[in-house]
């Protein structure tokens, strides 16, 4: 499954100390969280209101449950830094086992289709269709 995470980020002075941050937070979700196997992140290259996008390699919804993601994940997790993230939201997409493999020198193409719901409990509400494509160029 693909966990993805959209935000922006809006502390120009502290956005350095943010990116060390992030890659020792999710290094530490995959060594710590069983079932949390892969992450990459991407800045938009266009304006939008969430231009930083997390795209992770999850092996189910039940990760979220898990009492490990619960003491190293979500929200809570990124203590002094949330009150930085704005437009923040996150989805939970089946149809793909593993996150494709987007090296620097391409470019990843997410698109959605209405409606969006946001999957802020990691379960979607009854009768929420999300669907995704993801494109490697």
């Amino acid at each position: 499954m693909i966990y993805i995470v959209e935000m922006d980020f809006r502390n120009p002075e502290r956005e350095a100390d943010w990116h060390v941050w992030y890659l020792g937070h999710i290094a530490k979700l995959i060594r710590n969280v069983p079932g949390f196997r892969a992450s990459q992140r991407f800045r938009a290259i266009t304006p939008t209101p969430s231009p930083w996008l997390a795209m992770h390699d999850v092996a189910s919804g039940e990760v979220f449950e898990s009492a490990e993601y619960r003491a190293n994940g979500g929200p809570v997790s990124t203590k002094e830094w949330r009150a930085e993230h704005q437009n923040w939201s996150r989805n939970l997409f089946s149809g793909m086992d593993n996150t494709p493999e987007v090296p620097q020198t391409l470019t990843c193409l997410s698109s959605r289709v209405t409606p969006r719901c946001q999957l802020r409990t990691m379960r979607p509400s009854p009768g929420c269709r999300v669907s995704a494509s993801i494109a490697v160029l």
